[in-house]
């Protein structure tokens, strides 16, 4: 027997197995609500043994209490539990954490530190104080409340958090023992043992389309998302994030990176210099990739890959700390590409699709056009896995149509021009 943890005003439903050695045996469910009369409930048959009731939603902090009578043909009864009821507590005076977004079908968004689109679970601390997510769980199966045990990591106030449901643990503490269904399922946050894993938020999503994830509004409704927001409020146009893709592949030539061995991280402005997950390439085609989160459009940051967290592996050594690439942030996903330590001085030219605009993007096609505000004099297109699909120069032009056979998918449109780079993304769908 289970219920579905339900929050404030959603309905409590309770499932059940009856056995029994006559055919069709019935059920009836009785609760009160606090100190309430008790109601009674028929049980709905959903299969041979499996049963369903639903107890109306309340609408502030009660204590539910229930128990199960079932009958067989020769009418026989028996109650369970035998002797008081269950109970389910609703409504906490002070949560302190909520499930704020999550994607259950990721097949070309944010990556994880292994280059891999995996499914993803947003938490925030909507409380007040700090709040630490150690000896707190998570799970996709509200039966199984202690599934998977949160990282000792300390929220702030407003702060977010991501977890990855990959089913991989061995890839880092934020990484899930289970994944998401993309045909819908429940997703819980349980307190710790020593509470009786007291439920601390869980919800039921239904079916969710590729790469559209679902979270919450004002008004505290579930609804698919406009454009993701990973680690920043729902629908605000002023949340920004990165894919760093950095190609370790001539490295790997001269023998200056080990893939068996090495990793790679980001250091910067927006981690006070001390390097950023470690970087691992997960299909093993020399291109570094992972999603790094946190930041606001138009925010500059600073920053330069290392190998191994090594401050002596760092990109432009010769250069000292005046060798950082600068980046200036636009609206949304911001894909950065980057051949290892490769730059005419060390300093990389803020990339931003305000200078160069695809349209239309999303396209259905290869079939788009490309317009700057300076001279084209070449442009490539790669795939994400680094191949370039497109490539064509002695261009001096403002427009330009491209004509190429392209499958679905997000795609790096990189034009050279002005003795600068200027890199956008296009949408292929």
């Amino acid at each position: 027997m289970h219920h579905n943890f339900p929050q404030l005003t959603q309905p409590i439903v309770v499932r059940l197995s009856i056995t029994d050695d006559q055919a069709d045996p019935t059920g009836k469910l009785f609760y009160q609500v606090n100190d309430g009369a008790f109601t009674m409930v028929l049980l709905t048959n959903e299969s041979e043994t499996e049963f369903v009731a639903e107890i109306p939603g309340v609408t502030e902090a009660s204590v539910v209490n229930y128990y199960i009578e079932a009958t067989d043909a020769g009418n026989n009864t028996t109650r369970e539990p035998s002797v008081g009821e269950y109970a389910i507590h609703i409504g906490i005076s002070d949560p302190v954490l909520m499930i704020t977004e999550f994607m259950s079908s990721n097949t070309n968004t944010i990556v994880d530190n292994y280059g891999a689109t995996e499914d993803w679970i947003e938490i925030k601390n909507i409380s007040n104080n700090a709040v630490s997510l150690d000896g707190k769980y998570l799970t996709d199966d509200l039966t199984k409340f202690n599934r998977f045990k949160l990282p000792d990591v300390t929220l702030e106030p407003d702060q977010y958090y991501i977890i990855w449901a990959d089913d991989d643990r061995e890839q880092g503490p934020n990484h899930a023992n289970f994944k998401l269904s993309a045909s819908g399922e429940s997703i819980g946050l349980f307190d710790s043992y020593e509470t009786d894993y007291t439920p601390i938020f869980t919800l039921d999503y239904l079916s969710q389309e590729s790469n559209i994830s679902s979270g919450y509004n004002t008004s505290g409704d579930l609804i698919p998302q406009s454009f993701i927001t990973p680690r920043g409020e729902n629908t605000s146009n002023d949340v920004a994030f990165i894919t760093f893709r950095f190609n370790m592949n001539r490295q790997i030539e001269n023998g200056n990176f080990n893939p068996a061995m090495d990793f790679i991280d980001v250091a910067g402005s927006f981690n006070n210099w001390e390097g950023d997950d470690k970087v691992y390439d997960g299909n093993e085609d020399g291109i570094y990739q992972y999603t790094t989160l946190g930041f606001t459009t138009n925010q500059t940051i600073e920053y330069k890959a290392r190998i191994n967290a090594d401050w002596n592996t760092a990109e432009f050594p010769e250069h000292g700390g005046a060798g950082n690439r600068v980046y200036t942030l636009v609206s949304g996903h911001n894909i950065i590409e980057h051949w290892y330590n490769e730059a005419g001085t060390g300093i990389d030219d803020a990339i931003s699709d305000v200078m160069l605009t695809v349209f239309p993007n999303p396209t259905t096609s290869g079939n788009f056009a490309v317009k700057s505000t300076f001279k084209m004099e070449a442009i490539l297109i790669y795939s994400l896995t680094g191949n370039v699909v497109y490539q064509k120069e002695n261009y001096n032009v403002n427009e330009l149509h491209v004509d190429v056979e392209l499958d679905k998918g997000i795609y790096i449109v990189k034009v050279f021009g002005s003795d600068q780079e200027y890199i956008t993304k296009l949408i292929v769908y």
